[in-house]
């Protein structure tokens, strides 16, 4: 049976807990995402303009079915208070303090950290900061999650890491160099390695736990139309359907000897096509800056992922459901989608699940891949960077093979 509680837990989220009355909550509800976990939610109280204070900004609070049964847990980020009365408070899940993590630095007289290096190999001994550099070895890029979560996030934040949540991907992902200087926020860094990593789960659940995990095949529910759905939408946009990926990397240092040596820098570029996508449907170019890749081996990586997910047209589906008594987790399996006949429409790995809060909790789901251009927005203005004389980086890319070289063979190698 249904009995919703609300628990103010102050500025420490393992702090002990004070009820919310139930008699002042006037609507309630959060998201849970396969993409960062908890993520926002928004509590609304009855309470008075002079009472708006009870609960501060940066404030801990939980949501559980009953008693012992956590389902949410957000901080405080915004309050508005209306007179007489009437208080909303707009949360975010424990992901958020991602944005607050910054691995490495610039080593300047500030007293800031060293410029941090993971991966395999050292390919970059021409950077003016390579002297000062801290280095760990990072093979694989559940290694590299690992490392950060240890060294940066923990320490930092309220964030807990636990080995069994953080899981290798199920095909080899491994890393030659990649370096941090403090400019690239945790969880921008995790982003882009979990779609790297065969579009690996990750964020923060409700117990406070860091997660990074294999897709899961686990088959959650099974929801049909017309007895467990309330509304059911599909959508098929040719404008989430991408072929050509045009990505723009870190900063790459020659040293260029004639007489004298001098340093030139240029940012690493790659241009990838998926040949089969291209033929079927013309070119669909999207432009990514996914500021730490500076390798072909490690831009490549990133882009066969890329193409698994966006190089075919795709539906994505808007559900909303009657109440229900079981949380869906979306980064822990698959939902089921049934006509009213029980055909399958639909097996799908859960994005992203609000939950209305209020009296039985009703879902409203989205299935099917984010929207890459929100994932990874452009800047706002057109760039264009130096050329390197000798390393290029590009090709029509397979989605199956190995990711040893910047092109996928000789013979197929394509830069236009």
């Amino acid at each position: 049976m249904f009995a919703r509680r609300i628990l103010h837990h102050g500025p420490d989220p393992a702090g002990a807990p004070t009820e919310i009355t139930a008699r002042v909550v006037e609507g309630c509800w959060f998201e849970l995402h396969q993409q960062g976990g908890c993520g926002a939610g928004e509590l609304s109280l009855k309470d008075g303009f002079g009472d708006r204070s009870a609960i501060e900004i940066g404030d801990w609070l939980s949501f559980e079915y009953e008693a012992g049964e956590r389902w949410y847990l957000g901080r405080v980020e915004q309050r508005t208070a209306t007179s007489p009365a009437g208080v909303r408070l707009r949360l975010e899940g424990m992901g958020i303090e991602l944005n607050e993590v910054f691995p490495g630095g610039f080593a300047d007289d500030s007293g800031d950290a060293p410029p941090h290096r993971f991966g395999q190999t050292d390919l970059f001994v021409n950077d003016p900061d390579h002297a000062v550099e801290t280095f760990d070895s990072a093979p694989d890029i559940s290694d590299l999650v690992r490392l950060l979560l240890q060294r940066y996030v923990v320490p930092a934040t309220h964030i807990q890491y636990a080995s069994s949540l953080v899981e290798a991907p199920v095909e080899p992902a491994g890393l030659e160099s990649v370096k941090f200087r403090g400019e690239e926020s945790a969880r921008s860094i995790i982003k882009q390695l979990a779609l790297a990593a065969r579009g690996a789960s990750w964020g923060v659940n409700a117990a406070g736990t860091f997660f990074f995990l294999r897709p899961q095949a686990t088959l959650l529910t099974v929801l049909r139309e017309g007895r467990d759905l309330t509304l059911l939408e599909e959508s098929r946009d040719r404008e989430l359907l991408f072929n050509r990926l045009l990505l723009t990397g870190d900063y790459v240092y020659d040293v260029i000897e004639s007489g004298w040596i001098a340093r030139r820098a240029y940012r690493f570029r790659g241009n990838y096509v998926q040949p089969e996508s291209r033929e079927l449907h013309g070119e669909r170019r999207i432009r990514l800056w996914i500021p730490w890749i500076r390798t072909p081996a490690d831009a490549l990586l990133f882009a066969r992922e890329f193409f698994r997910t966006y190089a075919d047209p795709m539906s994505r589906y808007a559900l909303e459901t009657k109440g229900r008594r079981t949380l869906l987790l979306p980064w822990t399996g698959t939902v089921r989608l049934e006509d009213r006949n029980g055909a399958v429409i639909a097996v799908s790995r859960l994005q992203s699940l609000r939950v209305l809060f209020d009296q039985a909790p009703r879902f409203r789901l989205e299935l099917g891949p984010a929207d890459p251009r929100t994932l990874w927005p452009e800047p706002p203005q057109d760039e264009r960077w130096e050329l390197p004389e000798l390393q290029q980086a590009g090709g029509r890319v397979a989605l199956t093979g190995g990711t040893s070289s910047g092109n996928e063979s000789s013979e197929e190698s394509d830069a236009s």
